[in-house]
């Protein structure tokens, strides 16, 4: 008789240990994913943080010959000479296009008649991203071209195909 109350007690005990352990296993899961999302996304804004600070301040060249400022962008894209410790100077475009965030490294600030090298996906599942650009009078503008001058800071107001928006603000030099 003591047999079978306790092949009966094991017979409920199982079932509800193999949920429980399946539950966890689930929530463990998702909670992977969502690590490995939010570090892509802190990877991706500490990249732009390093580059922003070392934006190189002089106008590059077009492959026809036209000066580029410095510094130039519209609510979808970003360009912009930078210059790294110990590397040579380069021209970088941050690019939003389907749904995902795209970044061209350009081996030099001043370009040839070559083709541009492509781009890479360094953020996927972005819904919406808008730059936008602030002026000596603090206002924020939807666009940047001065070839004289830096804006002041960038705002980069992105939104993920999840729904969670995200804001930040970077100072240039």
């Amino acid at each position: 008789m003591e047999l079978l109350v306790a092949m009966a007690l094991l017979a409920i005990a199982v079932p509800l240990a193999y949920r429980g352990l399946n539950g966890l296993l689930q929530t463990n899961a998702r909670t992977e994913v969502e690590m490995l999302r939010w570090q892509g996304l802190a990877f991706v804004f500490e990249r732009l943080e390093v580059d922003l600070t070392q934006v190189l301040k002089r106008p590059a060249r077009n492959g026809d010959g036209t000066l580029l400022a410095p510094l130039v962008g519209d609510v979808n894209a970003l360009e912009f000479s930078r210059v790294a410790e110990n590397q040579p100077p380069r021209r970088q475009r941050y690019q939003f296009k389907d749904e995902q965030l795209w970044l061209v490294q350009l081996p030099q600030p001043d370009r040839g008649q070559g083709r541009d090298p492509d781009p890479v996906a360094i953020l996927d599942g972005v819904s919406q991203l808008r730059f936008t650009f602030l002026d000596a009078n603090g206002s924020f503008l939807a666009g940047w071209q001065d070839p004289g001058r830096l804006p002041l800071a960038l705002s980069i107001d992105l939104t993920l195909i999840s729904g969670e928006r995200i804001t930040r603000l970077f100072a240039l030099p």
